[in-house]
């Protein structure tokens, strides 16, 4: 996978191979404006269930996890690496991961807003408040952000490994097929400079 049509197909099956389901990111943002009564149990949720001052750090420790688990899956495409290749790719991989969490940090007020909307709009006047009322317990505000944390727990990880190793493993095919495809259909735009 080289020049252009690499670079354009890395970026594609990246995209694709994301945790996000594919219906969740096909949704059309609802037009109709949300009864401000379930926006503000909606944030008040949100504030209860995952206090401004963790954010980061279940954010961060969600990364962390995922990159773990990514090269694991990854771990074939290096296996004939020499080390000092191995070395430069962890060391610069590292590096992407610090500034990935920077850019997160920054999104983090917008994100948490959007959940806070959402639950506004996937759940009715009564659910939400009965939601809230559970959260403001001791046993709700556990559940919920120990549930952040439950994608680092070794007995999910055991169960999703599986998933990223095959998605790994297909990633490098559909990666070889759309870029002969693109070639086929488009030439290459390096040749043409």
């Amino acid at each position: 996978m080289k020049g252009f049509w690499g670079a354009v197909v890395f970026a594609a099956t990246m995209a694709g191979a994301q945790l996000v389901p594919a219906p969740a990111l096909a949704q059309e943002a609802s037009t109709a404006p949300l009864p401000t009564a379930k926006v503000a149990l909606g944030e008040e949720i949100v504030r209860l269930a995952y206090p401004e001052s963790s954010r980061e750090a279940m954010f961060g420790g969600m990364v962390d996890t995922i990159v773990d688990q990514i090269n694991q899956a990854n771990e074939t495409q290096l296996a004939g690496a020499p080390p000092e290749v191995r070395t430069f790719v962890m060391e610069r991989q590292g590096q992407m991961i610090v500034e990935l969490k920077k850019i997160l940090a920054r999104h983090i007020p917008a994100i948490m807003g959007g959940l806070g909307g959402a639950y506004a709009d996937a759940f009715t006047l009564d659910e939400l408040t009965e939601i809230r009322n559970f959260v403001s317990t001791p046993a709700g505000k556990a559940f919920l952000q120990k549930s952040a944390d439950l994608v680092s727990n070794p007995h999910y990880t055991a169960a999703t490994q599986p998933y990223m190793n095959e998605v790994f493993a297909e990633a490098q095919r559909w990666q070889r097929e759309m870029v002969a495809e693109l070639q086929e259909r488009f030439g290459n735009p390096q040749a043409a400079q």
